[in-house]
């Protein structure tokens, strides 16, 4: 009768972290993706928005000084240990609010650019048909 025999070396508790290490694994995986996809897009944010003569420029400059102000007064509680939650606390608040802060600056930044755009029933053949500015 040759039906399924068990590993004697194999137990339960191996599975279970070896399933602790994969989700480990893709918890970070998940995390990271998330960080550089908010990285990417904020540098983005900078390269248009904060440039030489653009109104949003002092504004996002500004909330990056306050960010890192805020990292600051962080690593200084988190380097006491019974401070260290309320560290990590402003910490993590102060980077969420500085995202927000820079969404909604390039939101208005592209509302306002988007009215000075032509619109279909504007557009005349010229306008069409006229060379693209150079993006750089």
């Amino acid at each position: 009768m040759g039906g399924y025999r068990k590993n004697p070396n194999w137990d339960w508790e191996d599975a279970a972290v070896g399933l602790v290490v994969v989700i480990a694994v893709i918890i970070i995986a998940v995390i990271v993706t998330i960080i550089i996809l908010l990285t990417t897009e904020l540098v983005r944010i900078y390269r248009e928005r904060a440039r030489e003569g653009s109104e949003m420029r002092r504004f996002l400059w500004t909330a990056l000084a306050g960010l890192l102000l805020c990292w600051g007064v962080a690593g200084v509680l988190m380097a006491i240990p019974a401070t260290l939650p309320i560290g990590l606390t402003l910490g993590a608040w102060s980077f969420l609010a500085f995202v927000i802060a820079v969404e909604i600056a390039d939101w208005r930044a592209s509302k306002a650019a988007a009215a000075h755009l032509l619109t279909f029933t504007d557009a005349t053949l010229p306008d069409v048909l006229r060379p693209w500015p150079d993006a750089a």
